[in-house]
């Protein structure tokens, strides 16, 4: 009968359970210690199976000795922006392209002729709710910084320029008003020639600001940054600020203390961490700097090394670019540290976020941390590692 069927199939797949040697399980992504990284690459422990759990940044660029099966969930984590709501991103789990998972397959064939590859999603699935390629890059991350470069070369109407892939004209919409609001290009509502909004609509023109930031790789709020800083003369704080903001995933863990209190020099006790997280990222550029040996410093504190050298390195070339005095980071002194607040803030003026009221949030539970932005409709929520998490100040930037 079928339930005899049923119970002997479960008693021979126990026995292969029971009898099969016990997993060595290994994760594998990007941001992993390199050497928590190479530990794929060796023999696992003798009676065992080496089980590895990575993400696609092991789909072509390496090859895992003895590797038998691959098990493809069919999904990546995505980065999604909200193009009209100020540039906002979250992560979504989402399904892969077609193009990406047979590319995939073929690699796996290519490496070992008898690797398997299961995957855990249905032919239908495949066929009807997988996209043939993923998203361009351009169409699913802010242009704001593409706009700003094509204006300050004279190209006012970018949204008639012939992309080989064109960006969404409300994304075009959307970056031309935050550069609007930062100064960098024209406010055309003011203009007088411009009252017919199907011409002031994607026309505005670069204003000298907008053309002195444009000389920086990097976001417009990030040049704005510098130009303001290299004004208040405290171009090296900022440099370390931009570098640690441009770096993603800093800290390997979600603490963001960094040495023990009496252990911390006295000039950088003055950076604290309630401040907000750019002064813990400016505290931890700082120690960085002052450690005698590094390594040994982000180990013991939870910080991607690797992360910090890049951080170095793109801070070194910046300051080239803005000053010719010395470049190290000297004991700031309570004016400047309230300039570096004035200027993030006055930079990311089109992210500032506003604390529900205690009487509307009454109402509704959802609503007891929830902050609304400038530019977002959505409301947003300060993450569980920031400093403000447990403080929830009126106002966030």
């Amino acid at each position: 009968s079928d339930n005899e069927n049923d119970d002997s199939n479960e008693i021979i797949t126990k026995k292969v359970f029971e009898n099969a040697p016990p997993l060595y399980v290994l994760p594998l992504y990007s941001i992993l210690p390199f050497k928590e990284q190479e530990k794929v690459f060796k023999p696992p422990p003798e009676g065992s199976r080496l089980c590895v759990v990575a993400t696609n940044v092991a789909e072509t660029s390496i090859t895992i000795p003895g590797l038998k099966y691959v098990v493809d969930s069919g999904k990546v984590k995505s980065k999604v922006y909200n193009n009209t709501g100020g540039g906002i991103s979250k992560f979504e789990i989402v399904w892969s392209s077609r193009h990406q998972l047979n590319r995939e397959l073929g690699v796996v064939d290519i490496r070992k002729e008898d690797t398997a590859t299961g995957r855990l999603y249905s032919s239908a699935v495949f066929e009807n709710e997988f996209s043939d390629f993923l998203l361009p890059e351009i169409q699913k991350i802010p242009v704001d910084d593409v706009l700003l470069q094509m204006k300050a070369l004279g190209i006012d109407r970018v949204v008639e320029f012939p992309f080989p892939t064109p960006p969404d004209k409300e994304s075009l919409k959307a970056a031309e008003k935050r550069l609007v609001i930062l100064g960098t290009l024209q406010n055309l509502e003011k203009e007088q020639g411009y009252k017919d909004s199907e011409k002031r609509e994607y026309s505005a023109k670069v204003t000298p600001l907008g053309k002195a930031m444009s000389r920086f790789p990097l976001s417009p709020h990030y040049g704005k940054m510098l130009l303001l800083a290299y004004k208040n003369k405290c171009v090296p704080y900022i440099a370390a600020i931009v570098c640690a903001l441009t770096v993603p995933d800093l800290f390997l863990t979600s603490s963001t203390t960094t040495e023990n209190e009496d252990e911390i020099p006295l000039f950088f006790r003055g950076i604290r961490c309630n401040w907000g997280d750019v002064m813990v990222l400016l505290r931890t550029v700082a120690l960085y700097e002052n450690a005698k040996n590094r390594v040994k410093f982000c180990i013991r504190n939870g910080i991607r090394h690797k992360a910090m050298v890049e951080i170095d390195k793109m801070s070194i070339q910046l300051l080239k670019e803005t000053v010719s005095e010395d470049t190290k980071l000297s004991p700031p002194d309570d004016e400047i540290l309230d300039t570096i607040r004035k200027i993030v803030t006055s930079c990311f003026i089109d992210q500032i976020a506003r604390k529900v009221p205690h009487d509307e949030a009454k109402s509704e539970k959802a609503l007891k941390k929830a902050y609304r932005c400038l530019e977002c409709d959505e409301l947003v929520f300060i993450h569980p590692s920031s400093t403000q998490f447990q403080r929830l100040p009126d106002y966030v930037t």
